[in-house]
């Protein structure tokens, strides 16, 4: 008889381009949700498997993986075939979900004992059929952990970036703009131009203008107003940050304080 059983499980995403994945499907040792006690030992490591159709669904396999087990968990070591769509959908569905995530393995028993400190039965040998991602699990204690940007990973264009970051942009009826930040974009993550030579107001002096504009022309005085001006500036550095996680701070704060040095465009 073929059975399921549901963990919430770690999972770790390797290279994009392969669709490579680790995820531990159960922890040994423990009762679980369902009142069953694994045991170490109860899987084959090195067994293959193929990867389920989420929720165990109808449809051709997602993937193929190889089982790896220890004395505290088992896990299977995996790829999604990302040449077919639902390989690639639910490549892209996991790896999106990050620590919602949760998997189930179907599997025939081959040995089971009695029930023990509190368990109902305790499997002794498993003959695992499949493993999948699921909505919800059986697991105690576990988490989905998502890892990016390792090597061989896919990794967003310039202008993929751009338009990503250039979506989240609110209209601001203060300093900056939305031009005035996309400017501030095309500097972080585009061509990197400096002005030639240019006369007038730079674009810190914009931020300075845009200050005393906000007061009414009335300052109380030009320290206090170089201490709003970098305040300013710090916020631009933070912002730009968050947006741009693909860059360091430091990158980014040099690419800023060039940009405030470039005359103003009107």
């Amino acid at each position: 008889m073929s059975e399921t059983k549901i963990y919430h499980a770690p999972l770790t995403l390797k290279s994009y381009a392969q669709g490579q994945f680790r995820a531990v499907f159960a922890t040994l040792g423990v009762v679980d949700h369902d009142g069953d006690l694994t045991l170490p030992g109860a899987f084959t490591r090195g067994q293959p498997v193929i990867i389920e159709p989420w929720n165990h669904g109808p449809g051709l396999p997602v993937g193929k993986g190889v089982i790896g087990c220890d004395d505290r968990e088992a896990w299977v070591e995996g790829r999604f075939l990302l040449e077919t769509q639902a390989g690639r959908e639910h490549y892209e569905a996991v790896k999106r979900l990050g620590d919602t995530v949760e998997w189930s393995y179907t599997f025939r028993i081959v040995k089971a004992g009695p029930g023990r400190d509190g368990a109902k039965r305790v499997l002794e040998k498993l003959d695992v059929h499949g493993v999948a991602p699921v909505t919800r699990g059986a697991g105690i204690g576990t988490r989905t952990e998502v890892i990016k940007g390792k090597a061989g990973e896919k990794r967003p264009t310039v202008k993929e970036m751009k338009a990503e970051i250039e979506a989240l942009i609110e209209p601001d009826p203060k300093w900056p703009t939305p031009s005035e930040m996309k400017r501030l974009l095309d500097l972080v993550i585009g061509p990197e131009a400096e002005g030639k030579g240019q006369a007038g107001p730079t674009n810190r002096d914009m931020i300075a203008a845009a200050i005393r504009r906000e007061y009414g022309g009335d300052v109380p005085s030009e320290e206090w107003l170089e201490v709003m001006v970098q305040s300013r500036i710090e916020g631009l550095v933070r912002e730009q940050q968050e947006r741009c996680p693909f860059l360091r701070e430091d990158q980014v704060r040099q690419r800023v304080m060039r940009w405030l040095r470039r005359p103003a465009k009107r």
